[in-house]
This record gives C-alpha cells, sequence and structure tokens, in this order.
C-alpha cells in the first residue's frame, strides 16, 4: 500500500492583491532653502564705554579737547560692543556714526583684539548721525571679515575726538 502526498500547483508570479494593483506616487523631499543670517545690532547705550567716552544723548565719542591717538593702544577710550553670532561666516561692520568735520571723522577698529595697530576708519563726515561701513585707510571697499560663531567684540577706539557713534551691525557679506 503506497501513500501519495497531495502536491500542490506550481505559483506563477507574484500573487495578486488588491495593494499591488496600486501605483504609489513617488515621493520628492525638497530642502527648502537656508533662512538669511540676519544682521546682529547692537546700541552704544548697551555697549561698554572707557576712557573719555561720553554719551551726546544718542551715541558716544570723545568730547571735543580730548585730544586724538595714535592707535588703539595708545587710548583708553573706546566703546565695545558684542556680538553672540550665531553662524560663522563673512560680514562687514556697519556703524551709525556722526562725524562733523574733516578734523572729527574717523575711529580705530578692532575686532576681538585684532589687528594689535587697528584698522583706521574715516568715517565720511556726517553732521547727524548716518550709516557707514567700515573700512581700512588705504584699502578699496568695506572691511570683509571672518566671524567664528560664538561671542565676538567689535571696538572703536578714540583716533579724533568729536566722531561718536550710536550703534554697530554685523551685516553678513
Amino acid at each position: 500500500s503506497s501513500k501519495t502526498s497531495p502536491r500542490r500547483a506550481p505559483r506563477a508570479g507574484p500573487t495578486s492583491s488588491p495593494l499591488s494593483m496600486l501605483r504609489w506616487p513617488t515621493v520628492v523631499l525638497h530642502t527648502p532653502d537656508p533662512l538669511p543670517v540676519p544682521a546682529l545690532f547692537q546700541s552704544a547705550a548697551d555697549a561698554t564705554v572707557s576712557g573719555d567716552f561720553v554719551s551726546d544723548g544718542v551715541g558716544v565719542g570723545a568730547p571735543n579737547g580730548t585730544g586724538y591717538a595714535a592707535g588703539p593702544s595708545a587710548t583708553t577710550s573706546s566703546v565695545t560692543f558684542e556680538f553672540d553670532v550665531r553662524a560663522s561666516g563673512n560680514y562687514q561692520i556697519v556703524g551709525t556714526v556722526k562725524s562733523p568735520n574733516g578734523r572729527d571723522d574717523s575711529f580705530w577698529v578692532t575686532l576681538n583684539g585684532a589687528p594689535n595697530e587697528g584698522w583706521l576708519w574715516d568715517t565720511g563726515r556726517r553732521s547727524d548721525y548716518g550709516d557707514a561701513t567700515v573700512g581700512h585707510r588705504g584699502e578699496s571697499g568695506p572691511k570683509v571679515v571672518w566671524l567664528d560663531a560664538g561671542p565676538n567684540q567689535v571696538t572703536m577706539s578714540l583716533r579724533e575726538d568729536g566722531t561718536y557713534i550710536s550703534a554697530v551691525q554685523l551685516v553678513p557679506a
């Protein structure tokens, strides 16, 4: 007595089910462009003022008669603006300045204490406060600086008395 086991019919291809009949849409993920890095702003009222710098009710600077400084290390009169930069990158420094004449129109500028000799920034003549981008005498165009994310300091030191600053912005370049 021989026993035979039941045979199954071979399967042909994938099983047909309602889900296998559907065509699924192709999903394309789009990464949005990164948000632009905003300019950072600080008023002189919130900055650290030292030496002969005083307020004129709007900004700070050394009053006429205070004198002239041959470099940032030659004076204790300055204002330091502190920024918490969120994104490393190239920036320009824009100051809101009042510089009424050719004898009262410049600051020494340092960034995080450098360069030691400072940049000689001729602000341009302004009888009232207006924005000017920091440059360095003898170089063309505005100064573009690299800033690492984190704390950064911009210091404006006395070069010519009578020049005042009310705010500083760091603007992505």
